[in-house]
């Protein structure tokens, strides 16, 4: 968590208001492999939010995926 919270810091310090991430979706335990891009537990304990559930449709061997967003402090000022 500390590297996402560091990106989140890293992004606001450069203005950005928002930033995306698109973690695998649940909390069911996966192999590592399949959870390098983070995992929504993880995001959401550094407090990021749904802004778009898993796509509906996928591949049977896709993992479902959803984005999730947090305000930096630049866009709290603003």
């Amino acid at each position: 968590m500390a590297l996402v919270q560091a990106a989140v810091r890293y992004a606001a310090a450069q203005g950005a208001r928002i930033v995306e991430a698109y973690p695998r979706a649940g909390a069911a335990r996966a192999e590592d492999a399949s959870v390098y891009f983070g995992t929504e537990p993880l995001f959401r304990r550094a407090g990021f939010r749904v802004a778009r559930p898993p796509l509906p449709g996928l591949p049977r061997n896709w993992q479902p995926r959803l984005a999730m967003r947090i305000e930096t402090a630049a866009a709290a000022k603003r």
